[in-house]
């Protein structure tokens, strides 16, 4: 009896998101829901401060294999003098911003903020919530504190209107991680 022969087809790829961060804060949160959704996608992360330009990302990705499906992001504070224009120079990338910073984004899950506020302030309100958070370096109890809360956080942001004081678009890469989570 002959054997037929198995046709080889074109390996399929996953995409990639890179994320570009303004430091470790966005970096170890950006890790944490890599390992919470665990979706079927690389997530590359770069902490490129406030140096952050389009030949960085150029330079970074250059080494990268890369497909249509590829997706750039960069998540920053808008706590910078100028950070925002020079963030909308890059080409292709989503901006996941705050206003005035991150830690915007980790209130939101507990609570609506409308009242301008600086980095600071909002600091010192999410240790309201969360007495042992610690900028730069988080455990995962905090942040699994804030997947259970991811929801009301999303609705709290779309009420939001970016890149005013609040504002935050970090949701738009939760509900994305989320998407793929569900579609997998």
């Amino acid at each position: 009896m002959a054997r037929s022969k198995r046709t080889r087809g074109k390996r399929k790829m996953n995409p990639t998101l890179f994320v570009f961060c303004e430091g470790e804060t966005e970096e170890s949160y950006v890790a944490f829901l890599r390992s919470k959704y665990r979706v079927p996608i690389q997530i590359k992360t770069k902490i490129a401060g406030n140096r952050i330009t389009q030949r960085l990302v150029k330079s970074y990705m250059k080494g990268e294999t890369q497909t249509p499906k590829d997706k750039i992001f960069l998540l920053y504070d808008l706590d910078v003098q100028g950070v925002l224009e020079r963030l909308k120079k890059i080409d292709k990338a989503e901006l996941l911003i705050s206003n005035p910073c991150i830690e915007l984004w980790f209130l939101l899950h507990y609570q609506n903020q409308t009242a301008t506020l600086d980095s600071g302030h909002c600091l010192r309100i999410l240790k309201n919530h969360i007495p042992n958070y610690r900028k730069g370096a988080q455990k995962d109890s905090v942040m699994s504190g804030l997947c259970e809360k991811a929801d009301a956080a999303i609705e709290r942001a779309n009420e939001l209107s970016s890149p005013d004081n609040p504002s935050t678009t970090v949701q738009s890469f939760v509900q994305l991680l989320k998407d793929l989570k569900r579609n997998k």
